[in-house]
């Protein structure tokens, strides 16, 4: 009853879940990285789980200044880290419309705009 007692009011330790299954931090994390590689694109699994391991969009999206670096963390953040448009788009305070349109253009640059 004391262990119940101490614990109300605290916080919860599922607060601190990265991707909804791990509890422990980055370098605990990490050591499951090569399984989570595996299974990105597996479907069988909630997107949250299957990208746990992914970096923070704060730390892909280090330059919003150069236009050309910017681009290609944003492409980085979607194709490699499995981001979706409107997560860039909200962390880079654009319309999503926006941020969908320059990873289109970054990846054709030859199609007409």
């Amino acid at each position: 009853m004391k262990f119940v007692q101490r614990g109300l009011g605290a916080e919860s330790p599922w607060d601190d879940l990265k991707g909804g299954i791990f509890l422990g931090d980055e370098e605990f994390v990490a050591g499951f990285s090569s399984q989570l590689a595996a299974r990105r694109a597996d479907s069988e699994h909630p997107h949250l789980q299957r990208t746990a391991d992914r970096p923070s969009l704060r730390d892909i999206l280090t330059n919003t200044r150069s236009d050309s670096l910017r681009l290609q963390q944003m492409r980085q953040a979607r194709d490699k880290w499995g981001y979706q448009i409107a997560e860039i788009a909200e962390h880079l305070k654009l319309h999503r419309n926006t941020v969908s349109r320059l990873i289109r253009r970054a990846a054709h640059p030859e199609e007409p705009r």
